[in-house]
């Protein structure tokens, strides 16, 4: 979940108005609602797992185009109906904000992201940590030159404060574009710090109310993290082979209704389900996984595992052609040299043992 990037291009597009000056509720509540607008999507996709998790499990509505522009007519219903806002410019952020969950959310824009400021594409927290640090660097830029300028244009801003902005401004474009962290971070502080300061008027108590509407968002930030540290909690015992108290951890886990997906997890809690003995219950985990995960090849492996084990004799699940066909499957859409060397190495084991030709 690109948070963090839809977070500063929120804050970003906050900063081109707010709303009409009449309105002087919509005003203080502006920010907080542009922030919600750019998770908009991220916040109804949970809410509909919350209602339908037994049908919804995992993102639905992020590359969704048709759902995405209902969402906007919803917000723009809203804007008028609630707010009574008539200003065309400020529906056009709010649609923006919406509709920019697909471009910051779409692979490809992701993978580029990565790839345009040095970093390589992995998986789990190392491809977390490098996803924020690529969003923080291109995000963070437009957010700094949007509040730069937007402070520079008042009309009591100093001349001085004028300069200082656009030499911070011109520092932070090239920083950027040295792609050194230790330059282009101490510059967009210092450049956030000096807009605050231009704006030091303008910042009221008011500004409070705008915590308010980023409150759902807060709630499902909590509810991923919840999960998560379930899950790694569920990693530590695995890792020292108390494979019943993983199992419940991660059974623990994948009950909490959130976005992520979550084939890693039921993957886990399959191969835990396995080692205790629970022979269905491992097949029910190892078949979800492979039907939600984008790369299912593991899921695969631990169901051939399954599948192998004499032992499986007793629940009737003692299926080696079976287990040949997924390692077959492995072996012709290979994910990984590891993956595709250990059901290479299964498949040997089979023939060895004479279940298969």
């Amino acid at each position: 979940m690109a948070t963090v990037g839809h977070t500063l291009v929120g804050l970003s597009l906050a900063r081109l108005s707010r709303g009409e000056p009449r309105e002087r509720g919509l005003r203080y509540v502006w920010p907080g609602l542009m922030v919600l607008g750019a998770h908009l999507v991220d916040i109804a996709e949970w809410m509909v797992i919350l209602v339908a998790p037994a049908y919804f499990d995992q993102h639905f509505v992020t590359n969704s185009p048709i759902l995405t522009a209902g969402l906007v007519v919803l917000v723009w219903a809203v804007m008028a109906v609630v707010f009574r806002v008539r200003r065309p410019w400020a529906f056009v952020l709010a649609g923006t904000a919406v509709f920019s969950h697909l471009l910051l959310d779409h692979p490809l824009v992701r993978t580029v992201l990565l790839d345009v400021y040095g970093l390589p594409v992995t998986e789990g927290a190392t491809g977390l940590w490098n996803a924020i640090h690529a969003e923080v660097w291109l995000y963070g830029l437009l957010l700094v030159c949007v509040g730069l300028l937007q402070a520079a244009r008042q009309r009591d801003c100093p001349r001085a404060g004028r300069a200082a902005a656009g030499v911070l401004g011109v520092a932070a474009i090239f920083a950027a574009i040295s792609r050194v962290a230790a330059l282009w971070m101490p510059i967009y502080v210092l450049a956030i710090v000096h807009t605050l300061l231009l704006f030091r008027r303008a910042i009221k108590p008011g500004l409070l109310w705008s915590l308010v509407p980023v409150i759902p968002l807060a709630a499902l930030l909590a509810v991923e993290i919840g999960a998560a540290d379930l899950s790694r909690q569920g990693d530590e015992f695995m890792r020292t082979k108390d494979y019943a108290r993983a199992a419940r951890l991660f059974r623990q886990s994948v009950s909490v209704p959130t976005r992520s997906r979550r084939a890693a997890v039921y993957r886990k809690l399959g191969s835990c389900q396995w080692r205790t003995g629970d022979f269905a219950a491992a097949e029910a985990s190892l078949l979800h996984a492979i039907k939600i995960g984008d790369q299912p090849c593991w899921a695969k492996i631990h169901l051939a595992w399954v599948y192998q084990d004499p032992e499986a004799k007793l629940a009737d699940l003692y299926h080696p052609r079976e287990a040949a066909r997924l390692l077959h499957e492995v072996l012709d859409t290979p994910e990984a040299i590891r993956c595709w060397q250990s059901a290479r190495k299964r498949l040997e084991r089979l023939r060895e043992q004479g279940l298969i030709e």
